[in-house]
């Protein structure tokens, strides 16, 4: 089973090409529920670290003590920082070892600070084409079941990416509160509700989308990138920002 989160589809694209190399099946941690192991996990870094839908779906599993490990695939736009050592915080209490792990860039979807942006046309296509050989590659060291092989992109300024700019981003930033609608652009369509993957949403009797501060938003901006008027944006900081959102690439 190879297991993911997804919000902006860059995972899930991900672990559907994984499953289909291991003739196996790619399900979303969101949709089905069991208590059985979890040999493969795919999931986008959030904050250079693990995203909080995540650990609470590994903490709720039932993991099989005999074999205990698992492989990860960490999806991230640029680097992953210390999100491995983020992810061992939660398994290594649960008794469960990390058999493999691997980073592959995808097209860069977080536009919730200053300096971030979407990647550009040419840059989107050259990031998914690499993305397929790396899964080949993953696929190739999981059917071998090869243990011990860490291939994860940490890049510069790890450890401050992930304990200061990652505490900065988890504790302030993931917060549904700072979404403003563009009661004038929007065509109360309801894509933004539809997709988010933690049902934090809804559409009023305007047809206008809000927030049910729930405190399960992730922050994952999966609502923004849908919007086909752009009429949401985030914490003051996307109004002249890109979208993206992979649904099908071939």
């Amino acid at each position: 089973m190879v297991w993911y989160f997804s919000a902006t589809g860059n995972t899930r694209y991900v672990a559907n090409l994984l499953a289909k190399e291991l003739g196996d099946e790619a399900v979303s941690i969101t949709e089905k529920q069991s208590d059985i192991n979890v040999p493969v996990i795919c999931f986008p870094v959030h904050g250079w670290r693990v995203p909080k839908i995540v650990e609470k779906f590994l903490k709720a599993r039932t993991f099989n003590p005999v074999e205990g490990s698992m492989y990860v695939v960490f999806t991230c736009g640029d680097d992953c920082g210390k999100a491995i050592e983020w992810l061992r915080k939660i398994t290594d209490p649960l008794g469960v070892s990390i058999a493999g792990a691997f980073s592959i860039q995808m097209p860069e979807s977080y536009v919730g600070l200053p300096f971030m942006d979407v990647d550009n046309k040419r840059r989107e296509q050259e990031k998914i084409a690499a993305a397929r050989h790396s899964v080949q590659h993953i696929a190739d060291v999981i059917r071998k079941n090869k243990r011990g092989v860490y291939e994860v992109h940490e890049g510069s300024f790890a450890r401050i990416k992930s304990e200061i700019i990652g505490g900065f981003f988890h504790n302030v930033l993931i917060t549904d509160k700072t979404f403003r609608v563009d009661r004038r652009a929007c065509i109360g369509c309801g894509r933004c509700v539809e997709v988010c993957q933690v049902d934090n949403m809804l559409l009023n009797k305007a047809k206008q989308p809000e927030w049910r501060h729930t405190d399960r938003c992730l922050t994952c901006l999966a609502c923004y990138h849908v919007c086909p008027r752009h009429a949401i944006s985030f914490n003051g900081m996307t109004s002249r920002k890109g979208q993206y959102f992979l649904k099908n690439y071939n």
